[in-house]
């Protein structure tokens, strides 16, 4: 049995539950910030579906292109789509990984080659950081916050 795949549907759960929590709050939520987080829940939100695309290139060896923060951001609604789309390729990508698995590409104009896995581990990892910076905020101002870990997928019923 291939383990690998279980993170990454517990890594698309926890981007959906996420998305569909803050989609309930009120708009004003979404531009609370904390210290030591990124920035507010929405742009924090945004920059880790975005870069989430950006892994994805990498894992296609496509050119990596860093735009900033675009002056007004998706709404949840669309950043769930796009993290929908996103946390079926990541999957795809963890069915199909050995490794053998190699990645090669140019970033910033240079070349690059490096274990397919390092990406795709990346992808999970910046996801939970952010969610936590997410879950962070939401917890400062005493609002409620759900729950993102394995346990919590388990519960849900998304593990055998």
């Amino acid at each position: 049995m291939d383990l690998l795949p279980h993170l990454y549907r517990h890594h698309k759960w926890a981007n959906l539950t996420l998305l569909d929590h803050l989609a309930a709050l009120p708009a004003e939520d979404l531009d609370r910030r904390a210290p030591g987080g990124f920035g507010t829940i929405h742009e924090t939100l945004f920059h880790m579906i975005a870069n989430e695309g950006r892994f994805i290139d990498t894992l296609a060896g496509h050119e990596l292109i860093f735009n900033p923060l675009p002056a007004e951001l998706p709404d949840c609604a669309s950043l769930k789509r796009l993290a929908e789309t996103q946390g079926d390729q990541l999957l795809e990508y963890a069915r199909n990984l050995t490794e053998a698995s190699r990645i090669s590409g140019s970033f910033n104009g240079e070349p690059f080659s490096m274990p397919l896995y390092v990406p795709l581990f990346q992808a999970y990892n910046h996801g939970v950081e952010h969610r936590t910076n997410i879950t962070s905020v939401l917890a400062t101002y005493d609002l409620p916050t759900p729950g993102l870990d394995l346990w919590s997928f388990m519960d849900a019923g998304e593990a055998p």
